[in-house]
C-alpha cells in the first residue's frame, strides 16, 4: 500500500489476511470489524496505524509485525485471542479504553508490550463475554 490507506468501518467476513503486506504511510482500521479475526503476521507499518474502536471477533495476530510509527488501538476490543510475539514498535504503542476477554487471559502474547498488574498494557481492561 503505497499511500494513505483508510478501512474505517470496514467488515471484513472470514478471517482477514495482512500477512507480510507493507503499509508506506498512515493507515487507519478505525471502526472497523474483523469478524473472524485478523492476521497481520509479519506486516510492516512504516507511518502511524490506528485501530481505533476496532472489533476483533476471532484471533488477533501480529506476529512478528513491525511498527514503525505510532500505534492506537484504543477502545479496541480484542474477542478472541492476540498476539504481539515477535512484534517491533519503534514508536509509541496506545491501548487506551481497549477491551481483551477474560476468557483468553492465559493465552495472550504480549511479546514486547509492558503489562500492568493486571496483566494488560496500561489503559486497557479485561471484559467477560458472558455479562
Amino acid at each position: 500500500f503505497g499511500g494513505v490507506a483508510s478501512f474505517d468501518r470496514a467488515t471484513f467476513g472470514g478471517v482477514a489476511s495482512f500477512d507480510r503486506a507493507t503499509f508506506e504511510d498512515v493507515v487507519s482500521f478505525d471502526g472497523a470489524t474483523f469478524e473472524d479475526g485478523a492476521s497481520f503476521d509479519r506486516a510492516t507499518f512504516e507511518g502511524w496505524v490506528s485501530f481505533d474502536g476496532a472489533t476483533f471477533g476471532g484471533v488477533a495476530s501480529f506476529r512478528g509485525a513491525t511498527f514503525e510509527g505510532w500505534v492506537f488501538f484504543d477502545r479496541a476490543t480484542f474477542g478472541g485471542v492476540a498476539s504481539f510475539r515477535g512484534a517491533t514498535f519503534e514508536g509509541w504503542v496506545s491501548f487506551d479504553g481497549a477491551r481483551f476477554n477474560r476468557k483468553f487471559k492465559k493465552d495472550y502474547e504480549w511479546g514486547p508490550i509492558p503489562l500492568q498488574d493486571n496483566g494488560l498494557p496500561k489503559g486497557a481492561e479485561w471484559f467477560d463475554p458472558s455479562v
